[in-house]
């Protein structure tokens, strides 16, 4: 059986660091990103 994670969302403060690390050290690709208005 393959797990796969399709998205999750991320509130953090240092998006450099953290895109970093996932990318780099974890392998995860990022498909899009961008801020969460009000309304979602």
């Amino acid at each position: 059986m393959k797990l796969e994670w399709s998205h999750t969302v991320l509130n953090i403060k240092d998006s450099v660091k953290i895109l970093e690390f996932y990318t780099k050290t974890l392998g995860f690709k990022l498909s899009d990103r961008g801020p969460i208005t009000e309304n979602g």
